[in-house]
């Protein structure tokens, strides 16, 4: 590829195909989790009753996968590659259509679990999963107690092997899921939480600071990509459980920016340089 501009087409090519894709997993997933939900009873401990609970845990995963996929190229491709091929071809006449995915998202919006759906910090985002892979041991366990009773009651050799390969599916599941369970607890108790603690604190005593130095950057035309980490701020900084995860995204990008005016002949004049990050 010759230049610049070359590039960002390719990718834009690559994120107009995925996207597309993306949207259409999404759907389909998202609409089967819709059907499994009208067939679950609330209460109802019997064996097709947890089936259909533990069918529309597994289906909420492969449909949040996809939506989280969807709106993290959609981020790419509005925020970022848009902004970049629009400052790049100011210097040719070429014309660049782009697509239009509002409507896609709307309709996708439409759909309980495109709202749930969101990254949030992982201040936020651990205990969720841990809580989550809890209860999904519990349903699980559920199951197996459900498979055991239908076990007593079949006399159809089918079904009798066909229940066997569920019980065994279901424990290897279990098994698998206990052990998610302890590392992340693990990880989140003991690695995550002491350095989080830390770091919010700090957030708390410097972050005035550091938006200062980031507008002295974006007021020199240092870094544009500041802008919108400044702007995502401004719109979040309300909500206290995003503070830690701004603050860090902030200090890794002044952090390597500095490192890149470091290595520049000349530096400009910027508190960025008397600071320690």
């Amino acid at each position: 590829m010759k230049n610049k501009l070359e590039k960002l087409l390719y990718r834009k090519n690559v994120l107009e195909y995925t996207l597309r894709k993306y949207e259409k997993g999404a759907q389909v997933y998202s609409e089967y989790c819709e059907l499994l939900k009208g067939k679950i009873k609330d209460d109802d401990a019997s064996f097709e009753n947890l089936k259909y609970k533990k069918e529309l845990i597994d289906n909420e995963i492969h449909a949040a996968n996809y939506i989280t996929s969807y709106k993290n190229s959609l981020a790419e491709y509005k925020d970022y590659l848009i902004p970049e091929i629009e400052q790049e071809k100011k210097e040719t006449d070429n014309k660049i259509e782009f697509k239009d995915f509002e409507k896609n998202t709307k309709d996708l919006a439409e759909y309980e679990i495109f709202g749930k759906t969101t990254p949030k910090p992982p201040n936020v985002e651990i205990p969720n999963i841990i809580n989550d892979i809890e209860d999904h041991i519990d349903l699980l366990r559920e199951l197996k107690l459900s498979i055991l009773d239908k076990l007593k009651t079949t006399k159809n050799d089918y079904e009798i092997a066909n229940l066997k390969i569920q019980m065994f599916n279901t424990i290897n599941h279990e098994k698998t899921l206990i052990k998610r369970l302890n590392e992340r607890s693990e990880y989140y108790f003991e690695t995550f939480l002491p350095k989080y603690e830390i770091e919010l604190e700090q957030a708390k005593n410097v972050l005035p600071l550091y938006i200062e130095i980031a507008n002295e950057i974006i007021d020199l035309g240092i870094d544009h990509r500041l802008t919108m980490l400044l702007s995502e701020y401004e719109k979040h900084k309300e909500e206290e459980e995003n503070l830690w995860l701004f603050f860090t995204a902030l200090k890794t990008r002044l952090k390597n920016i500095k490192e890149e005016l470091m290595k520049q002949p000349s530096k400009p004049k910027l508190k960025l340089f008397k600071t320690i990050l």
